[in-house]
Order: C-alpha cells, then structure tokens, then sequence
C-alpha cells in the first residue's frame, strides 16, 4: 500500500479536522506563521472512510483535560524578539 503525508492548518486554538481514518501524526510545526499537523495515511481512494477529529492548541502552563493527548509541540518566533512554545493536543472522545 502507498503512504502520502498530508499538511493540515490548525487555524484557531480548537480545530476540527477531516483526515482519514487511519491518519498517523508524524510533525507538529509552524510553517509561515501558521501551526499545522502532518499526517501520514494510507493513499486515499473512493472507498476511504474519513472522521473529524478535534486539536486544541494550548500555551505552555495550560491545564488540560485528561482525555486530551499530547501530539507535539513547536516553538512561534514570529514576534520580534520573542518566543513562545505552544503543544498541541488531540481531544480524545
């Protein structure tokens, strides 16, 4: 079977994000100032069974709930002279 990695933005601190179901995290990073997730999967066809599935992007020092696993974090040096870490958690049902 082929694999392809997918890029998914995470726009806002909760996304909901269609991936197919056999999705596997591989990267959390920022690309061009924007937070994203790669994902590996199975090459999708007709007969791919997809599901939305739900991150929160959380600061460092944020509490957060025990259903949510942590999928990687990344560091945002997009303020001038400044860095912040953030995690990105997935909101497991």
């Amino acid at each position: 079977m082929k694999k392809i990695v997918y890029k998914y933005p995470l726009r806002s601190v909760l996304n909901d994000i269609s991936m197919p179901k056999d999705a596997q995290i591989i990267l959390v990073g920022e690309q061009y100032g924007l937070p994203c997730i790669w994902a590996e999967v199975v090459l999708p066809n007709k007969e791919t069974e997809y599901e939305t599935r739900v991150f929160e992007v959380v600061g460092t020092g944020k509490v957060v709930a025990h259903n949510y696993l942590h999928r990687g974090s990344y560091v945002d040096d997009t303020p001038k002279g400044k860095a912040y870490v953030f995690h990105v958690y997935e909101v497991i049902q």
